[in-house]
C-alpha cells in the first residue's frame, strides 16, 4: 500500500492536473458510497422498517429485515443527522470535482466527473449483464426455527 501511495505522489511531479484528478476521484467514489449508505439508512429510518433487538427477542426473524445494532441514535436526532451527512457527502461531492482553476482549458480540466460516471455507468452494466445470475449474497448464520 505504501508502494501504490508514493506512485500516486511522483504523479505530482509529471503533471499537478493529474494529481488532482486522481484524488479527486478516490474523494468523489469515496463519498459516493457513504452517500449511497446514509441515504438507505435514511430512507429506512424515515419509514421506520428498522427494528431494535427487543422487538426481536419473540418473533421469527425475515432474511430481509433490518434490525439495529448496538449503537444508534434514535429518533428525530437520528434523522436529522443522517439527513446532514447526506446532505454533506453531496456537497463535497460536488466540489471535489471541480477544476484547479477558474477559468480552466481543455488541458487543466478535471475529468473525475467524467471517469467516475464511467466506473459507475460499467458496474451497473456489468451488474445487470452477468453479476446478478452469479451472485447468491452473503451467508447469514442463524438458527434454522428464526426463518420464518
Amino acid at each position: 500500500m505504501a508502494f501504490v501511495s508514493c506512485l500516486i505522489g511522483l504523479i505530482n511531479i509529471g503533471s499537478a492536473t493529474a494529481f488532482n484528478a486522481v484524488i479527486s476521484l478516490g474523494v468523489s467514489s469515496l463519498y459516493a458510497s457513504y452517500v449511497l449508505t446514509e441515504a438507505l439508512l435514511l430512507y429506512h429510518r424515515i419509514r421506520g422498517t428498522i427494528r431494535s433487538p427487543s422487538q426481536m427477542s419473540n418473533s421469527t426473524w425475515h432474511a430481509n429485515e433490518l434490525v439495529w445494532g448496538p449503537f444508534h441514535v434514535p429518533g428525530i436526532w437520528g434523522i436529522l443527522l443522517n439527513t446532514f451527512a447526506v446532505g454533506y457527502g453531496i456537497i463535497v461531492i460536488i466540489f471535489s470535482v471541480f477544476p484547479q482553476v477558474v477559468n480552466p482549458t481543455p488541458a487543466q480540466m478535471n475529468y473525475s466527473c467524467l471517469v467516475t460516471g464511467a466506473i459507475m455507468l460499467f458496474a451497473v452494466l456489468y451488474y445487470f449483464s452477468y453479476a446478478r445470475k452469479v451472485y447468491t449474497g452473503p451467508v447469514v448464520e442463524i438458527a434454522p426455527h428464526q426463518i420464518a
